[in-house]
């Protein structure tokens, strides 16, 4: 049995406990959140169809589509799917609020976080300035604004709102993960370091703040600290390509291939199109003597980043050698 959650207007309650009867759907919890026209109920529900919870997701979504009064509920909604890292649904939730009442600054924050997740940093950019417009103080807001600019090359404006969210917000640990980042592309590793640091202090189990603290220090040469926080990334979030492919690098380092074959895979499992793991595994491949393997995958490197030189005069040699 899989679990759900879903919100909606406490005026709705009714309809919608009716709704999720006539499904067969098992109500597990319900929260009020908020207060008169605002009021919303936050459900929790088992099923075991996933098309039976997309009907409850749909009559949910109806019900919550009348009035000003469920814009908080189309936030909340996009704040649950966002914490499943369905970004297109909670832009979706995030639009419908903005409808609903224009000057709610938590949707436009909400949506730039989305937007930014879904590569729009235009519309990041755009919705985070909207929010602080509308609510100054919004430390989400700034936060999410300086990671937008950083992802954009603006270091200086990045690391402006992101210091500007962790004045606001000093528990705010992404806000730190975001100034380390942007620190460590302007060439500052000991702030980088520093940001990484009091991230990981504020949540030991923040896999992001572990994997950027594993890349500053890589960049400081201490190799063996690096590597032991690019592990501690990889195991608090298996999913992570990039820590994947840097372990596989360290280990390449230090010559043991066997072992980055096997993490430059997992990377590209994860994410195919990663140029640098195609790189260092036809690397790997070419310490190992399989040359065949080698230059197919430095043909991919290649094709994927024509501005990864190494990768594409390694597959000329190669390709010269086998003529």
């Amino acid at each position: 049995m899989l679990g759900g959650q879903v919100v909606i207007t406490s005026s709705r309650k009714g309809l919608f406990e009716a709704e999720a009867s006539r499904l067969g759907v098992r109500l597990r919890s319900a929260w009020p959140r908020g207060r008169g026209a605002a009021r919303v109920i936050v459900f929790t529900f088992a099923f075991y169809s996933p098309s039976t919870a997309l009907r409850v997701f749909d009559f949910a979504v109806a019900q919550n589509s009348s009035s000003p009064a469920s814009a908080e509920a189309h936030v909340m909604q996009g704040d649950s799917l966002r914490s499943r890292n369905d970004w297109s649904g909670a832009v979706v939730e995030y639009r419908a609020a903005i409808r609903l009442k224009p000057a709610l600054a938590i949707a436009h924050a909400g949506l730039g976080v989305a937007l930014r997740h879904s590569g729009d940093l235009e519309g990041a950019i755009a919705e985070c300035r909207a929010a602080i417009h509308l609510k100054p103080n919004l430390a989400e807001a700034h936060s999410t604004l300086g990671m937008a600019l950083a992802d954009g090359d603006d270091l200086e404006g990045a690391i402006r709102e992101l210091r500007r969210a962790i004045a606001l917000e000093p528990t705010l640990e992404e806000a730190y993960v975001g100034l380390g980042v942007a620190l460590g592309e302007k060439g500052d590793l000991r702030g980088a370091v520093a940001a990484f640091r009091e991230a990981i202090r504020l949540n030991p189990n923040l896999a992001s703040a572990h994997y950027g603290l594993g890349e500053a220090l890589d960049e400081k040469g201490d190799l063996d600290g690096a590597m032991a926080e690019l592990r501690e990334a990889v195991r608090l979030n298996p999913d992570l390509p990039n820590a994947h492919a840097d372990i596989g690098r360290e280990l390449l380092e230090k010559g043991e291939a066997d072992e980055a074959i096997t993490e430059e895979r997992l990377a590209l499992v994860l994410k195919p199109n990663l140029a640098d793991a195609h790189y260092l595994l036809g690397t790997a491949l070419e310490r190992k003597a399989d040359l065949r393997a080698a230059l197919e995958e430095y043909r991919s490197a290649c094709e994927l980043d024509r501005k990864n030189s190494a990768a594409c005069q390694a597959y000329d040699r190669l390709a010269r050698g086998k003529k």
